[in-house]
Parts: structure tokens; sequence; C-alpha cells
């Protein structure tokens, strides 16, 4: 697990036996520390689909481009960075989706068995 002296990573892990993770358990694990928030989320998408969800992605965040002018930010505006990708997953291709045992929820499991791993403490 990665620790710097000001930085505790937490995993928010899916609701057991699921794939979904309350947004209300985000809300109570962001606090005015928190300086990252990353998300995974799968979708089984076609190709036009996908191209289709990047361009409204690109449109959200196109709104506030104007912003790279110092003159134009609102008072109290920070440089926040976005990183958005979109890749493949061909072994989850079947029809019943991604197996719980090797998801990833099963990754979050794995992590807090390791020995490296003090949990804070």
């Amino acid at each position: 697990m990665l620790r710097v002296a000001w930085h505790e990573p937490q995993v928010i892990a899916p609701e057991p036996g699921g794939w979904h993770a309350p947004l209300a358990r985000f809300a109570a694990a962001v606090d005015a520390r928190t300086r990252v928030v990353a998300v995974s989320h799968v979708s089984y998408l076609t190709a036009e689909e996908t191209i289709q969800l990047r361009d409204e992605m690109r449109r959200l965040l196109n709104r506030y481009e104007e912003r790279l002018n110092p003159e134009l930010r609102p008072a109290g505006a920070l440089p926040v960075e976005w990183m958005l990708f979109a890749a493949p997953i061909p072994e989850w291709a079947d029809a019943a989706g991604p197996d719980p045992a090797t998801g990833p929820g099963a990754l979050d499991a794995a992590a807090s068995d390791n020995p490296d791993d003090t949990g804070g403490e």
C-alpha cells in the first residue's frame, strides 16, 4: 500500500456480493484532507456507445476550459486534474459478467491480507 506521511489511502469496497458502493459511503470518506478520489466503473458498451460516452465526458469537462485563463476563474477556484481512460476487458465479455471471486471486490479483499499493510496502526 502506498503511504506518504500526509496521505492515507482508503478503499471503498462494493456491497457484499455486489459491484456497487453507495454514494453515501464515498461522501463519508471525503473530508477537507482529501486530495484524490479514484473510481473504477465497468459498463458493457458497444464501440459506438464508448465513443459517445467519451464525447459526453469531454463536453462536461470542456465547460470549464476557459478558466485556464486566470482572469476568468471565480474566487476560490483551484486546479483539479481529471484523468479518464477506457479499456476493454475481454476476459469479462461472457454474458455472465465478471466473477465476484476475481473481480474488483476480490482485489480489495486481497489487499487487506498483505503482510506489509499495517492498516494505519
